[in-house]
């Protein structure tokens, strides 16, 4: 799903979704933007309900540590220090079908689910930003490129929040 600006109802849930992407190598992947810029009154709030990577294509045979990882940004455009939105997960050849969540306790592993089944986030993680924020996925391994994983995001937003899911 592309840009969308969050009407004025409280309490709107919204789920975006990314297609298929490789897995960055040894690097962080952009996954999902918040943006305040349709915001009058300026600045924004997410509430990340749940946040699913759902395996597409085998993971290579690499010992690959994850994590994601939000960053805010200041009105002046300068990246604020990143939280992790959990600790790492061994994501080695992990097969498709899978599935990636978090609990939403900052600490805790990302969770593997086999067979796509799900415990549900348990906590919500709310992201407060003034200009911009963005969620990214850090893949401490190099899998040569041939994992694919499509994330799912259901978020609720401050009125003219707009998100963007990476397309590529």
């Amino acid at each position: 799903m592309g840009n969308y600006v969050s009407p004025s109802y409280p309490g709107q849930v919204f789920l975006y979704q990314t297609p298929p992407l490789p897995l960055p190598q040894t690097a962080n992947k952009t996954l999902f933007t918040f943006n305040a810029a349709g915001n009058p009154g300026g600045g924004g709030r997410a509430k990340v309900l749940s946040i699913v990577g759902l395996i597409t294509t085998a993971i290579g045979a690499v010992a690959n540590a994850t994590k994601l990882t939000a960053f805010t940004y200041t009105a002046a455009g300068v990246i604020n220090t990143g939280v992790d939105m959990c600790a790492t997960l061994d994501i080695n050849a992990l097969t498709a079908d899978e599935a990636l969540n978090i609990s939403g306790t900052l600490a805790s592993a990302m969770l593997n689910n086999a067979y796509g089944v799900l415990i549900a986030q348990a906590t919500a993680i709310d992201l407060a930003f003034i200009a911009q924020a963005v969620i990214q996925v850090n893949c401490a391994g190099s899998d040569g490129g041939t994992g694919r994983i499509q994330w799912f995001l259901e978020v609720e937003t401050t009125y003219g929040c707009v998100v963007n899911a990476a397309n590529s």
